[in-house]
């Protein structure tokens, strides 16, 4: 059965582009692949925007500020595309969703499925918006967890709603000989050929703690490590980053790279991950390490611990306790090509595979639209 999908989005910053965005992006390519007809709400001055128009996706752009331009969006959309399913990606997108399924008779009679990608509640912004999503869950037919430890919430938020717990899958990037991926870095940032590289990957945002890396590279530099650290992403810390950066005396050991699209390169030269986040759900980054052959090196937060086999697949630390953080380097730094990261890749590869989530996202819709 071919299925006409509708994604919401929630807006992002100008130059970002979120977790979230690339899980619906190769969600999206599955779904048109598997012979559904999947298309996208989304915000016109965006990364997402580009990327998805660049693979040859139906995008339906809005540019309002608001979840109430994406709202009517939809409904403008709705009235031709007729979709079986609208699918909204957490925070805003889901109230956008749930306005339009109220004011519109065409969306009344279609499934209304939810994903709730975790979200941070250290600032009232965020419990915001966790509120706000919980009470546009009420008018959902389907609700999906990405990791494990959001399902009892979610059970509260609706108890009629249909609710599966479908982790995050990720698509493998192409990846480069290493020696390649080493000087392509160089060439295009300045990134030192010889030391060991240490790479954080996502945004730079408060929930992600990137300021710890930081300092977990200022004690390594401190201690006369030869390690240099990579910072992959946008943000609104980017700029305090690099004052810090600066003022630790680290300008030569650290780099500051913003979006990169060519992911398989940085993969492919990277000696470790590090990810110390206050909070996440079922981060895509340590996926596509661990598929990649990349050592983790990550704060036992969130869905992470089930991620890493509790330690079998990678390095758990107190992402708050710097000397953890430390060793937990140091020790991922012997790893690479290590029989670890060899069952890493396959535990990746067997379990979190971008088709295969696809797969069992198709079937909830099914079980939504009985």
């Amino acid at each position: 059965m071919a299925l006409q999908i509708m994604h919401v989005l929630s807006r992002d910053a100008p130059g970002e582009l979120s977790g979230v965005d690339t899980h619906v992006l190769e969600l999206m390519v599955c779904q048109e692949a598997a012979g559904h007809r999947p298309s996208v709400i989304a915000c016109r001055n965006s990364e997402f925007f580009v990327r998805a128009r660049a693979r040859g996706l139906v995008v339906h752009p809005h540019g309002a500020p608001d979840p109430y331009g994406a709202a009517r969006t939809l409904m403008r959309a709705a009235d031709y595309n007729r979709p079986n399913v609208v699918h909204a990606h957490g925070g805003l997108a889901s109230v956008a969703a749930s306005v339009a399924c109220m004011l519109s008779s065409q969306l009344r009679t279609e499934a209304l499925v939810f994903t709730h990608h975790g979200t941070s509640e250290d600032t009232w912004v965020g419990r915001l918006r966790v509120r706000a999503e919980s009470l546009a869950a009420r008018r959902a037919d389907g609700l999906i967890a990405c990791a494990d430890g959001l399902v009892p919430r979610m059970r509260h938020w609706n108890k009629r709603a249909r609710l599966g717990y479908i982790p995050n899958g990720v698509e493998v990037p192409d990846l480069p000989e290493r020696p390649l991926a080493r000087q392509a870095l160089r060439q295009r940032f300045g990134v030192p050929s010889s030391p060991p590289l240490l790479c954080y990957v996502g945004r730079l945002a408060p929930e992600k703690a990137p300021s710890r890396v930081l300092r977990v590279a200022a004690v390594l530099g401190s201690r006369q490590i030869p390690v240099h650290t990579l910072f992959v992403g946008c943000g609104p810390q980017l700029g305090s980053l690099r004052e810090e950066a600066a003022r630790r005396g680290l300008s030569g050991r650290v780099t500051f790279t913003g979006l990169v699209r060519d992911m398989g390169t940085v993969y492919a030269a990277a000696d470790a991950l590090v990810l110390l986040s206050r909070t996440e759900a079922t981060p895509r980054v340590v996926l596509e390490a661990m598929s990649c052959g990349v050592p983790v090196v990550a704060s036992a937060v969130g869905g992470v611990p089930d991620l890493l086999g509790y330690g079998k697949y990678g390095t758990l630390t107190a992402g708050d306790d710097e000397e953890s953080a430390v060793a937990g380097v140091l020790r991922a730094l012997r790893l690479r090509g290590s029989e670890q990261t060899v069952l890493a890749r396959r535990h990746a590869h067997s379990e979190y595979g971008v088709e295969r989530m696809s797969s069992r996202i198709e079937d909830f819709y099914l079980t939504a639209l009985a």
